[in-house]
């Protein structure tokens, strides 16, 4: 979505009705709050609609920096394959 972490709510998410839904939060508080707020919106969205699917935050890893996201480089020792798992 465009306008940031602030911005999840002015966005049309009905293209993840009945979708299974992982969303990768940036690492920064902001980026925690939105990741919530995305859920929240689509595990309603679904329940208005009467369909399945979820939506579900993935725990990050301590060792992150602060405020890294999945559009950075990749931490020093990861791969693709750590970020998949």
């Amino acid at each position: 979505w465009i306008g940031g972490a602030g911005s999840v709510g002015k966005t049309n998410w009905e293209c993840l009705i009945g979708k299974e839904v992982v969303i990768w939060p940036d690492n920064d508080k902001g980026g925690h709050l939105a990741a919530q707020n995305l859920q929240k919106i689509v595990n309603s969205l679904n329940q208005v609609k009467g369909v399945g699917g979820t939506a579900g935050i993935v725990s990050l890893p301590s060792i992150l920096p602060e405020k890294w996201d999945l559009a950075d480089a990749l931490p020093e020792g990861w791969a693709v394959d750590t970020v998949k798992t």
